[in-house]
Formats: C-alpha cells, sequence, structure tokens
C-alpha cells in the first residue's frame, strides 16, 4: 500500500518527457553511432591507467540517459507551448518553486535545507540540473494554472482531513490471503503487531512496525480499502485481512484524536492554498505525462532506446 507526497510528486514531475517517432517529421533526433570502449577523452584514473569516456558511455546512457533524454525533450515541448500562449518564466516564478520543494520537505528550513541536500544527492541533481528541473516545474504550473478550481467540496473535504476527527492506526500488508489469515491468528494468540509487521509486512510502513499517518475519514493517502477498515473497526481491535493493490492488508486501530476545533472561517485560506497546490500539482503531473506520450523521438544508439523504453513505461505507460 504505496503512498505518495503530493507535493514532491509535482516538484519531480518535470522528469517526464515524450515518445517514439520518426526523424523528419518535425520530431527530436538524438544519440549516434557507438563510440569504441576506449574513445572519448580520459575522465579519470584508476592508480596509473586512464579511463575513457568510451569506457563509461554504455553505461551512462542505460542507467540515466532516458532521464536526462526526458529532460530534454520537455524543456523544448515547454518552451513551444509558453510560446504559444503569451507566457514565460520569469525568476520570481523559478524560486517560488524552490520555496514550495523546501516547504514539501518540511515546514524548518533548517531541515528542509538538510532535506534537500539528502534528495540532491540520491537524485543526481546538480545546481544546472536542479535549476532546470526548477524552471520546467514554473512552466509547468504556469500552463496549467488556470485549468485548476478550487471547489467548495474540495476544500470541506480538505478541512474534514486535517482538522476533523482522526484515527491513528498500524497496517501490516501481506501478499497472499494465507499470509494474511496467518497474520491475524498470530494476533489472537498474543503476537506484537509492532514486531510482526516489521518482520513480514512489505508496507513501505513496516520500518515504524506499521504505524500510518493520522487517518480521517476523507484522506487520499491511503488505500480505499484501508481507510474503511480504519472507521469500521473499533479502537483497540484487529481488522480482518481487505484486499489492496500490493496484497492484503491486516489494521489494527490505535487511538482516536479529537477534531481540532477550529472553524472553517480561521483555516480556509489556507485550506483553499494547499486545494490549489495539490490540483496544480496533479495537472502537472498529467501534462507532462501526456507531452511524453505524444512527443515524437527518435533514439540512435542501444542503450539510450533501452533507457529511454524503461523511462517511458515508469512515467507515462500507453493508455
Amino acid at each position: 500500500m504505496k503512498r505518495k507526497s503530493i507535493g514532491l510528486a509535482a516538484v519531480l514531475a518535470g522528469g517526464l518527457v515524450g515518445c517514439a517517432g520518426t526523424p523528419g517529421d518535425g520530431g527530436v533526433s538524438l544519440g549516434g553511432a557507438r563510440a569504441g570502449s576506449g574513445d572519448g577523452p580520459t575522465v579519470a584514473y584508476v592508480g596509473p591507467r586512464g579511463v575513457r569516456l568510451g569506457e563509461l558511455r554504455g553505461g551512462l546512457l542505460a542507467t540515466s540517459g532516458g532521464a536526462v533524454l526526458a529532460e530534454a525533450v520537455l524543456d523544448a515541448e515547454l518552451a513551444e507551448r509558453l510560446a504559444a500562449r503569451g507566457l514565460a518564466v520569469d525568476e520570481a516564478a523559478v524560486r517560488r518553486e524552490r520555496e514550495l520543494l523546501a516547504q514539501t520537505l518540511s515546514a524548518d528550513p533548517d531541515t528542509a535545507a538538510r532535506l534537500l541536500e539528502r534528495l540532491r544527492a540520491a537524485r543526481g541533481l546538480t545546481d544546472d540540473r536542479l535549476a532546470a528541473l526548477m524552471e520546467r516545474n514554473a512552466a509547468l504550473r504556469a500552463l496549467v494554472a488556470d485549468g485548476v478550481d478550487v471547489t467548495e467540496e474540495a476544500v470541506r473535504l480538505a478541512y474534514e482531513r486535517e482538522h476533523g476527527t482522526r484515527r491513528v492506526a498500524r497496517v501490516a500488508v501481506l501478499a497472499t490471503p494465507g499470509e494474511a489469515d496467518r497474520f491475524v491468528r498470530e494476533l489472537r494468540l498474543g503476537g506484537s503487531f509492532e514486531q510482526l509487521a516489521m518482520a513480514r509486512s512489505i508496507d513501505p510502513s513496516a520500518g515504524a512496525g506499521g504505524l500510518l499517518p493520522p487517518i480521517s475519514r476523507a484522506s487520499e493517502g491511503v488505500a480505499g480499502s484501508v481507510r474503511e477498515a480504519v472507521w469500521r473497526t473499533a479502537v483497540g481491535s484487529v481488522s480482518g485481512r481487505v484486499a489492496v493493490p500490493e496484497g492484503f492488508a491486516v489494521v489494527r486501530v490505535e487511538r482516536e484524536l479529537a477534531a481540532t476545533g477550529r472553524p472553517m472561517a480561521e483555516v480556509r485560506g489556507a485550506l483553499e492554498r494547499r486545494v490549489r497546490l495539490t490540483g496544480e500539482a496533479q495537472a502537472m503531473r498529467e501534462l507532462a505525462a501526456s507531452i511524453l506520450r505524444g512527443a515524437r523521438v527518435t533514439v540512435l544508439d542501444a542503450d539510450l532506446a533501452a533507457s529511454w523504453s524503461r523511462y517511458l513505461e515508469a512515467n507515462a505507460p500507453a493508455r
């Protein structure tokens, strides 16, 4: 039962791009003949032996080529769409994207800075690539902003998620019905939910003993079947198995948190802003995916072609 961070997913949506076509029809043609293994400049030394770029080229293209090609295609398409609509991305818009990224990572500036450095290391984001990513996101946001509506229903649901009654629960996800039933049986014999979840659950929450963030009746960050199980199971009790995309889940409800009591009027502005950002994030992902599916790209290098195909399947599979 995978959960996603909508804000961060939007920030990283800028990596999405287009799909295959033929040269000479307005598409993008990149790549070329494979370089010999000893070709190119020396880029490193292993002891006294020089390592040439040609020796690394195949591995670099096969592992990261698709993502880099994605950035190039998306940048070209976004520039065309901005120009066609008379829009431009200025420094203020790019700066706002950086601020949104920091806020997504943490409300504390120091913590956000540390997490950003970890994110950059994990994603290989140099200063130039990070700057390009922020500009790409600003372009996506500019193109989708007019189409995002903040409805009263969306604001009401956001209020319920953030300020209504919530429940704290643990979950374990097992691959088969038999494993889920065995998990429940062992709990009834006195087993520890936390320890069993850590040992057997395939959910990312396993490391925390299955503990989930507080769940309201309107929460979107968990599978609907799990959310329903949390609310139909008595506090202190364990549910039966419920189906989730990854297998079968078992839930234990720990406790119930009372509503904050803050009136809607007091928090409406912040809720409307978050609803808008969530809507923009979704629209940005959809726009990037549509560009990826629709662009005309011909890849001439075998390693890059394989990487591109994997990237395409992961980010915008055919509908």
